[in-house]
């Protein structure tokens, strides 16, 4: 495979947001063969070998970075700091080459500064860059990848919901009704943008989701998240073979609006915790009364910090700009549904003090619902 575009991001810092892009650039692409992961590789062949040839060919690499790209915080022991780390290793070969690389920001970060870089990836704070910020992700990622499309000289060949270069799909709303709370509409519909419109359509294309099959396994729970998840009713206990995705919401309803999604790597987690999303949305707007889905990574969560109330609410803030004020009222009216992704994407030392702190926060707050994902190997480790 000769790619035209490379994209270099590390996965536990950038994965749902890298497959919205790649979704959204191989539909305007159409067959112009791009190159995001190394399992792309073949089983067998040198992935270091196979990296450079890829950047050898391409024109232009995209370098996503978030709030973790650099893999840690101390100077000197971070993973880009290693010279086996792959991230630095695609990046300081594309620089070496002379390829464009276009430093792409997630969430507000700011691009890295010169002293934050290693050696090989010197000159990186110069590339001109492209901010895709949370509020606004769906159409900032058309923008960026119309700009990639004149970059390549390639007419784009599809546009988000058919509207055309430039434009966005009119969005789901209803007008704010009485009793739906101050805000609470402006969330729902920054979630729907951000989450459903941005990442998990693009992601799942116009095939839509392939059925997964889930299976509710309240036995895998009793501990640690028995505070967290409540067992399904004896009806529907023990292990149970959900026929489509639709049934999720079903599991969802019966397990006390409880649930922890736990799968292998690339089994569809992420992707299962936003169609439920966009289900509870669906939701919220044929009955205002609902609560909202608050879709969060848990990538910026700290042990010793604030408590997780205060880490949603200033979550909120961050992500989708909502008032601190309204996003605690919201929080504490019970209108909100926290739906966490990134549980397995934390250090090993933070993972026992998160799930304490849900823990502590579910008991005191009783919430009117929880999701989250999981790999099932760490799980089993907790």
């Amino acid at each position: 495979m000769n790619p035209r575009v490379f994209i270099s991001y590390r996965r536990r810092d950038s994965v749902a947001h890298v497959h919205a892009l790649h979704g959204r650039l191989a539909a305007a692409l159409g067959s112009e063969p791009i190159f995001m992961d190394v399992d792309a590789i073949e089983l067998g062949t040198d992935f270091v070998a196979s990296i450079r040839e890829a950047i050898a060919s391409c024109e232009l690499m995209i370098a996503v970075i978030g709030p973790g790209w650099a893999g840690g915080d101390t100077p000197g022991q971070r993973r880009i700091d290693r010279e086996d780390d792959v991230v630095r290793l695609e990046i300081a070969e594309a620089l070496r080459a002379g390829i464009k690389v276009v430093p792409v920001m997630l969430g507000g970060v700011e691009p890295p500064r010169p002293e934050d870089l290693p050696p090989d990836l010197a000159g990186l704070d110069r590339r001109q860059g492209f901010a895709l910020r949370d509020e606004r992700f769906a159409d900032d990622l058309d923008l960026l990848v119309l700009r990639v499309c004149a970059q390549l000289g390639v007419a784009p060949r599809q546009q988000r919901g058919g509207t055309g270069a430039g434009t966005s799909p009119p969005t789901s709303s209803l007008p704010s009704p009485r009793d739906s709370p101050r805000g609470l509409d402006r969330l729902a519909d920054a979630v729907r943008r951000h989450w459903i419109q941005g990442v998990l359509e693009p992601g799942t294309g116009a095939a839509g989701m392939i059925d997964l099959g889930y299976r509710a396994r309240p036995d895998l729970v009793p501990n640690p998240f028995s505070d967290l998840i409540n067992a399904l009713p004896e009806s529907g206990a023990g292990t149970r073979e959900a026929e489509s995705n639709d049934d999720l919401l079903a599991i969802f309803d019966q397990s006390g609006h409880r649930l922890l999604l736990l799968g292998e790597p690339g089994s569809g987690k992420t992707t299962s915790l936003l169609a439920l999303a966009r289900d509870l949305l669906a939701r919220h707007d044929d009955d205002p009364g609902k609560p909202v889905p608050l879709v969060l990574h848990l990538g910026s969560w700290r042990p010793g910090g604030a408590d997780f109330a205060e880490w949603l609410v200033t979550e909120m803030n961050q992500r989708y700009r909502l008032p601190l004020a309204t996003g605690r009222t919201l929080l504490q009216g019970g209108h909100l549904i926290p739906m966490l992704d990134g549980l397995d994407e934390l250090p090993q030392a933070h993972l026992v003090p998160c799930v304490e702190d849900l823990q502590s926060w579910s008991k005191a707050e009783a919430p009117p619902g929880f999701a989250a994902c999981c790999r099932r190997a760490d799980y089993a480790r907790l």
